[in-house]
């Protein structure tokens, strides 16, 4: 049988190596490692400062709000990205699962579409939008499953994902835009104002 041998601190030099702090290899802790380490949120003060003193209209409302608008849904992709990278994991089908969603939520609102030899749509946005959600949420199910029951590692996974994902983009819009300057031209009525 084995022994187990209880190693102290006295008999293995070992762990009295470990037990002394590690040193920091670096700047002293001076203003520079605060700029080091804030470097980001430094760069960003500074784009904010220089584009405001170089456009008037920078600064103002209104841009702000248009800002903060068309980068929404970055926002919402960030926040579930940090809870994937927090837990020690990567997903790199986000951007393409996304587009997969939005590419059946657009196509629902805005097309006429056979499906089992069933004329289906155009259909109401907010279902169209209920649908979107449940093909990434169904893709973001597969990825979890994958990674967590098939023992596949997740940079392999989300990888797969993001191809399948980007390939079933194109075949769900047939490589078009959507929408098509007729369907957003004789669906106005249907579509909300923000999406016109």
């Amino acid at each position: 049988m084995f022994q187990i041998k209880k190693v102290t601190e006295k008999s293995d030099a070992r762990s009295s190596a470990i037990s002394w702090p590690i040193k920091t290899i670096g700047f002293p802790e001076t203003g520079w490692s605060v700029l080091l380490r804030g470097g980001p949120i430094i760069a960003l003060l500074f784009l904010l400062v220089y584009f405001s003193l170089a456009s008037p209209h920078f600064g103002t409302l209104s841009n702000l709000k248009n800002i903060a608008q068309q980068n929404a849904y970055l926002v919402i992709l960030a926040i579930g990205q940090t809870l994937v990278i927090t837990g020690a994991g990567i997903d790199l089908s986000v951007g393409a699962v996304m587009a997969v969603s939005a590419s059946v939520m657009a196509v629902f609102a805005t097309q006429e579409l056979s499906i089992l030899g069933m004329t289906i749509g155009p259909i109401n946005v907010w279902l169209a939008m209920l649908i979107g959600l449940v093909v990434g949420t169904i893709a973001g199910s597969l990825n979890g499953f994958v990674v967590a029951k098939g023992r596949i590692p997740d940079f392999v996974a989300t990888l797969g994902m993001m191809e399948a994902a980007r390939g079933a983009a194109l075949l769900v819009t047939g490589e078009l835009p959507i929408p098509s300057h007729l369907t957003a031209t004789e669906l106005k009525g249907y579509l909300p104002e923000p999406i016109i």
